[in-house]
């Protein structure tokens, strides 16, 4: 009888041990799926004000008009689960905005203007929502990452079919 106990019981430890491994691979891949949809939200808002801001811009005959219109049609062409690729827009949008913003400040038209500064606010608290939200899924996808990369995870980690998380790039400051 304790021979048989001696062989079930590391066997046993083995399979508990198991379970808890995938248990904390899924639920990092559950909490950075959630930062996403965090991040999702305030992606959206912005995303929502490039239209008056493109049409603003278009009315006083300025090519950014164009370029943020171009870049919003390519957000509205994008499928929800096009994460990379939805990623990679975030940060043309932030680099556009980032240009056209500096530029403002060098221009007495669009600095004076009372509907750009709106438009511009609306921007500057959708960005800074944008950024802690960015870097909540910062975070999950590292965590996430440390996970899959560690021994023994990564072998339990394919079959799972995790694979690691891209991270986002922080927008820039608009004086960079």
């Amino acid at each position: 009888m304790s021979a048989l106990i001696a062989l079930i019981l590391p066997v046993l430890l083995v399979a508990l041990w198991m379970a808890l491994l995938v248990r904390s691979l899924l639920r990092a891949r559950r909490v950075k799926e959630a930062a996403w949809a965090a991040l999702d939200l305030p992606l959206r808002r912005r995303m929502d004000l490039v239209p008056p801001l493109a049409a603003w811009l278009e009315a006083r005959a300025r090519p950014e008009g164009a370029r943020l219109r171009a870049l919003y049609d390519r957000a509205q062409a994008l499928p929800e689960h096009a994460t990379a690729e939805r990623m990679t827009l975030d940060t043309h949008l932030s680099l556009a905005l980032a240009r056209l913003f500096t530029l403002a400040e060098t221009d007495p038209d669009l600095k004076q203007d009372a509907d750009f500064a709106s438009l511009r606010a609306g921007f500057a608290a959708a960005e800074a929502d944008l950024q802690g939200a960015r870097r909540g899924y910062n975070a999950a996808a590292r965590d996430l990452n440390a996970l899959i990369e560690s021994f023994p995870a990564n072998l339990l980690a394919g079959s799972l079919g995790l694979a690691k998380a891209q991270y986002i790039e922080l927008a820039p400051r608009a004086s960079d």
